[in-house]
């Protein structure tokens, strides 16, 4: 029997939606929230919480706070 290792996150679970992180952040001197990929990169920076979360989610994933 051969067991394939597996070479990221879609090998794992392949139907899972991917996540996104929002974070609370200073943007020049305003308050705003900034959209992370899974994989740190930056997505956007918005001028809610809600908003973030419904960004994320019109783009089909799922939104996770982060401190």
């Amino acid at each position: 029997m051969n067991i394939a290792e597996p070479n990221g996150p879609d090998d794992i679970l392949p139907d899972a939606v991917p996540l996104a992180y929002v974070k609370a952040v200073d943007f020049e001197g305003v308050a705003a929230y900034a959209i992370h990929a899974a994989d740190g990169t930056q997505l956007a920076i918005v001028a809610s919480r809600d908003l973030a979360f419904a960004t994320v989610r019109q783009h089909d994933m799922n939104p996770v706070s982060v401190h």
